[in-house]
């Protein structure tokens, strides 16, 4: 489960400064919630491994480059939870609400970020560099908790 790596987004950055509400961009309840309609106990839950060697999210930049990974992954997101509907028969109200992600609203909720990005990049200048060191480790740290 990803949740340190929430946790540690939510204390990185003054997201209400930033113009961004992260809050709500929260996806680990989904999972747990998900996770829990499969029938994995709270016990089983706890003892599989976390992502606890996290990207560096302490400037805006880098705090964006790891969101991108986040918000974009709801995109590819779409294409399993169909796939989960038509080969298992799990359906965003029966275990699959976190690859089903913003549901028909995915599409939005992404040009919305990546506006926002863009806005918050242009008005603080230089976080191009920072926000692709922080998607690049982002997506090193989640392949080698994955080990792939």
């Amino acid at each position: 489960m990803y949740e340190p790596l929430e946790e540690q987004l939510g204390r990185s950055t003054d997201w209400t400064a930033a113009g961004w509400d992260f809050e709500i961009r929260r996806k680990t309840q989904w999972l747990r919630e998900d996770l829990r309609m499969l029938d994995v106990s709270e016990k089983e839950l706890q003892s599989w491994s976390r992502c606890n060697h996290l990207p560096e999210t302490e400037s805006l930049g880098a705090a964006i480059g790891c969101l991108y990974v986040l918000e974009g992954s709801m995109l590819g997101g779409q294409m399993i939870s169909r796939q989960f509907g038509e080969k298992l028969g799990i359906t965003p109200a029966t275990g699959g609400r976190f690859f089903n992600g913003y549901g028909a609203d995915t599409g939005r909720q992404w040009r919305a970020f990546g506006t926002w990005a863009q806005t918050a990049s242009d008005r603080a200048g230089g976080l191009e560099a920072p926000a692709t060191r922080g998607a690049e480790q982002t997506f090193r740290c989640f392949g080698s908790w994955l080990k792939f």
